[in-house]
């Protein structure tokens, strides 16, 4: 057995100080910009300032920007984007940002190149034009160049007519930004007829749009775009529930489109359903269910049960593993977070939204040692290929540290057994040995995880 280290003593020159003064390996800075990435600066760890945590995080990006990597780090960025890795858009647009501030051109290229990949929906782009806005003071640059302009203008313009016209009606604005004030800013000249009629609705109005088209010969799609746009405006100043229906049917509204009034009809909201994307519906479940539309056995509860089941549906809206958790326990629970609704949880939505988990369990409270598994394993003769281990990394208490307690385990099993640490928060810190072939680094537990703890036989 190797000589038994307290963990509040470093192992080698190559081990670090955490914050309570264990120690442990420090990540590399790219290590760090994945967990930033998966976790931002949001959650923190239980010892450090979140605010603390948020300005490491940028640092080591500045510095994977300063080695000649940026390019690497916007198609990190794009990866994680595109596969739906995380579960909040924030910290990728802030690095995004960052990116498209620095003074290297190529990174700035490649940031500005990434905007419409990364920035799906308006809410992202409005997000990451403020994130820039931010940034300009203390990365002391300017924000309105050329490059920008050409970057939103694209955003625009890469969107056929009746998807932008989906876009700009369904999220208006954000974060103090409307489609109004980058259309103005980026001088954008539309590249289609469809677009042109969409930039006019937003500038100047529904109003203006009717009277400069409605004399015209039209194509079929400028035809079903202007109808779209009318229906838009028409079931703002509609209060007949069938036309509501009506409208929400034949032109696929959503429920950004209706009033507040709107919501209170039950057949409105089984309308709504029929299309409803999956983030709503899963924001939207103790909802319809409250209100009646979905009831034990009825055809809006089969069909609900039927999306959420549908993997081709959940990849294509990158629903992250735990919006379905959060969905599932918000809606177990038959009240919501805030306000007075109250819904009795229907036993097959519940058995849909469990089917994305395979296994639950526990995790007992206590002080923060790593090396358990491995010593318990060890203790009880337990044969294991590999230890999966989902921690914060701030391991300080128990007297072996965890390298060490993997290492006598093989010795006295004789497994070449491996150790896959999961990092849950963006500290920096990391307890697998990275100059042991049988550890790994692991940044949350995201779409590609599962594939990477398969070990061969």
């Amino acid at each position: 057995m190797e000589e038994s280290v307290n963990q509040m003593q470093p192992l080698n020159e190559k081990q670090i100080a955490n914050s309570q003064d264990g120690h442990v390996w420090q990540v590399t800075d790219m290590n760090r910009l994945h967990r930033f990435l998966c976790f931002g600066s949001e959650g923190g760890t239980y010892y450090i300032k979140e605010q603390k945590l948020g300005l490491e995080n940028a640092e080591a990006l500045i510095r994977l920007i300063e080695d000649g990597r940026g390019c690497e780090v916007i198609q990190e960025i794009k990866s994680f984007s595109q596969e739906g890795r995380t579960t909040k858009q924030e910290p990728m647009l802030f690095a995004l940002a960052i990116c498209s501030q620095c003074s290297d051109i190529s990174t700035k290229q490649a940031a500005f190149k990434a905007v419409s990949e990364v920035c799906r929906i308006p809410t992202h782009l409005f997000t990451f034009i403020q994130f820039k806005k931010d940034l300009k003071e203390s990365m002391k640059c300017g924000m309105w160049g050329r490059a920008l302009r050409k970057a939103i203008a694209d955003w625009y313009n890469e969107k056929g007519g009746m998807a932008l016209a989906l876009a700009v009606t369904k999220y208006k604005q954000r974060n103090g930004w409307s489609h109004k004030d980058l259309l103005r800013l980026s001088h954008l000249k539309p590249s289609s007829e469809g677009l042109a009629i969409v930039t006019k609705y937003i500038t100047k109005g529904w109003k203006e749009v009717h009277e400069l088209y409605k004399e015209k010969a039209l194509s079929v799609e400028t035809e079903k775009l202007l109808k779209y746009l009318e229906a838009v405006e028409k079931v703002k100043r509609t209060r007949d529930e069938l036309e509501v229906i009506h409208l929400i049917e034949e032109h696929r509204l959503v429920r950004e489109h209706l009033l507040t009034n709107h919501l209170k009809s039950k057949e409105v909201w089984k309308a709504l359903l029929q299309e409803m994307p999956l983030t709503a519906l899963l924001r939207n479940l103790g909802k319809m269910t409250a209100n009646s539309v979905l009831e034990p056995g009825n055809s809006e509860v089969s069909l609900v049960c039927e999306n959420l089941c549908n993997e081709k549906l959940l990849k294509k809206a990158r629903i992250h593993p735990f919006h379905i958790l959060i969905a599932l326990e918000t809606y177990k629970t038959g009240h919501g977070l805030r306000g007075k609704l109250k819904w009795r949880p229907d036993e097959e939505i519940l058995k849909a939204l469990d089917a994305a988990f395979y296994k639950t369990f526990k995790i007992p409270a206590g002080g923060t040692d790593c090396s358990l598994p491995m010593i318990w394993a060890q203790k009880t003769n337990t044969p294991a290929d590999v230890f999966i281990v989902f921690t914060d990394n701030e391991t300080f208490a128990g007297s072996v540290h965890p390298a060490i307690a993997l290492r006598d385990y093989r010795k006295k099993m004789d497994i070449p057994a491996k150790l896959i640490v999961c990092g849950m928060t963006s500290n920096g810190f990391t307890i697998a040995d990275p100059d042991d072939r049988g550890m790994l680094d692991m940044c949350g537990f995201d779409t590609g995880a599962l594939d990477s703890c398969k070990i061969p036989y």
